[in-house]
């Protein structure tokens, strides 16, 4: 994500022993690849997760002349939905009107966490090269995800 949005990334020392807290206590060994968790967007606020490790994160800012807000949550559903309610919804209602809100969801399913990043990352980085993509343009953008598919299914999958 930070390299499609062009930020950097800080490890946050909070949560970083956090995790290790929570791994000590559970008897379990950290993996160098769990301290990625601690890992935070430059200018995100933290949003933390009392149902897992990896906390959200809540990025705002204006782009073209509009405000456009990130939401970054963990996956799994008890955590992404608990999250959501406790953090999100209501900072959400104080900065969007009901009626202006629109969602983009991209699925990606029986995938390890590397993969989705992978695909995701490439997705994220299609979107942004589309001339005809607009952040506040719903009709634009559903045009501009139609080429996008369109063009993916022109390419051969890759073989394993």
């Amino acid at each position: 994500m930070a390299e499609a949005l062009g930020l950097s990334l800080r490890r946050d020392p909070e949560i970083l022993t956090r995790l290790e807290q929570r791994f000590a206590e559970r008897g379990w060994k950290m993996s160098p690849n769990n301290s990625k968790q601690a890992d935070v967007l430059d200018g995100a606020a933290v949003l933390p997760n009392p149902n897992g490790t990896a906390p959200g994160q809540w990025l705002s800012g204006e782009f073209d002349g509009r405000e456009h807000i990130i939401v970054l949550l963990p996956g799994p559903p008890h955590e992404l939905k608990a999250l959501f309610e406790s953090e999100v919804r209501e900072r959400l209602r104080a900065k969007v009107s009901s009626r202006v809100s629109g969602i983009r969801t991209l699925k990606i399913a029986m995938l390890g966490e590397s993969a989705v990043d992978a695909r995701g990352r490439a997705h994220l980085q299609a979107l942004r090269r589309r001339r005809d993509y607009d952040p506040g343009r719903r009709r634009r953008n559903r045009t501009a995800l139609q080429n996008a598919r369109r063009h993916a299914r022109r390419r051969p999958a890759p073989r394993r």
